[in-house]
């Protein structure tokens, strides 16, 4: 979490202004492989390849892939489930229903919101903000697609789900972002696949005073 937020100013109402959408483009990606896997570019030509113009390792449809590059051997995994409850701005609880019925935390890859002062925690400015826009997000039945990344771990310490969150073609984790209620993370140096796109809509959120920009100062 954003450990070093200060609540020096009191929380102000949301701005009204309408989220940057910051859709994927090739360039977010290193190779044809990672374009492939990640599916959220626009196939110009209809012949459901992705980004056939961006060098090899290339991944047809249909094929896994596996092995090599910076994955790890891992494979995009795709889980659809439906909002349980919202933890706070970047982590919520999912019941799956396809492939298996199951329950998962999961934590949203690429984000990092401010704390709420649960669990202990100090309350931080932006916290109760931006836990107020996932709810507004993801409310208690949507039904969401999440997407693990190869290039991250599946999941993290503390045993939650890391995971893209798609509800239609809308994905809040980079929503979330672009309304200015978090910043872009990075766990421990190693990027993940979409980190461009991420950095895209954390400028365009600053420049325009969205969130935690506005009525935090953006502190971290």
């Amino acid at each position: 979490m954003l450990a070093a937020f200060a609540a020096v100013m009191p929380f102000a109402a949301a701005r009204g202004d309408a989220p940057a959408r910051s859709s994927a483009t090739c360039s977010d990606y290193a190779n044809q492989r990672d374009a492939q896997r990640a599916a959220d570019t626009r196939d110009a030509d209809g012949d459901g390849i992705y980004c056939e113009s961006l060098p090899c390792p290339c991944l047809k449809p249909g094929r896994s892939g596996g092995g090599g590059g910076n994955s790890g051997g891992r494979e995009t995994e795709t889980i659809l489930a439906r909002i349980q409850s919202v933890t706070d701005g970047d982590t919520i609880r999912v019941r799956a229903y396809r492939p298996r019925r199951r329950t998962y935390r999961v934590r949203l890859i690429g984000i990092d919101t401010p704390e709420t002062g649960k669990g202990g925690r100090r309350a931080e400015c932006g916290g109760e903000e931006a836990s107020r826009a996932m709810r507004a997000l993801a409310p208690r039945g949507r039904r969401v697609k999440l997407r693990t990344d190869p290039t991250q771990d599946r999941t993290d310490r503390f045993g939650r789900l890391l995971a893209y969150v798609y509800v239609g073609r809308r994905q809040l984790n980079v929503t979330q972002v672009s309304k200015g209620w978090s910043k872009t993370y990075v766990y421990r140096r190693k990027r993940f696949q979409q980190y461009r796109r991420f950095k895209r809509g954390e400028l365009t959120a600053r420049r325009r005073n969205r969130g935690i920009w506005g009525e935090c100062g953006g502190r971290d």
